[in-house]
């Protein structure tokens, strides 16, 4: 697996968040979505209920005045032909303050597609 490959695919999620761009979210992910937080499992079976989590999610960016995000590859493991997890952290930032301190999340793609991600921050977290 080619790390620089996987590190530029979580690059372009953490555009999407910043530019507020639901449809490249959407491009990247494989219905059903599974974000396993610390509140709980919150399961995505359409891309209504998707974007209806997206903007619950903007809203959260926006209140925290969120203008970037750093996502950095830590782990990459392929787990079938078209299956990979990865290990990322991720920091947050309103200008160039730290809003919360570094967090570690996992996800599952299959075919470049983001099915499930384990420990993520959710807008019902903050």
């Amino acid at each position: 697996m080619n790390e620089v490959k996987f590190q530029t695919f979580w690059d372009r999620i953490s555009i999407c968040w910043t530019d507020r761009d639901f449809q490249s979210w959407v491009d990247h992910i494989a219905l059903p979505f599974t974000s396993i937080t610390r509140n709980g499992q919150l399961n995505n079976d359409s891309i209504e209920s998707l974007e209806k989590d997206c903007d619950l999610y903007r809203q959260a960016l926006d209140t925290l005045k969120i203008s970037h995000i750093i996502r950095k590859v830590t782990v990459i493991k392929v787990s079938e032909e078209d299956t990979l997890i990865g290990t990322y952290q991720t920091q947050m930032f309103a200008e160039d303050r730290r809003v919360m301190a570094p967090y570690t999340s996992s996800a599952m793609l299959k075919t470049w597609r983001i099915s499930s991600i384990m420990n993520a921050l959710g807008h019902r977290d903050w």
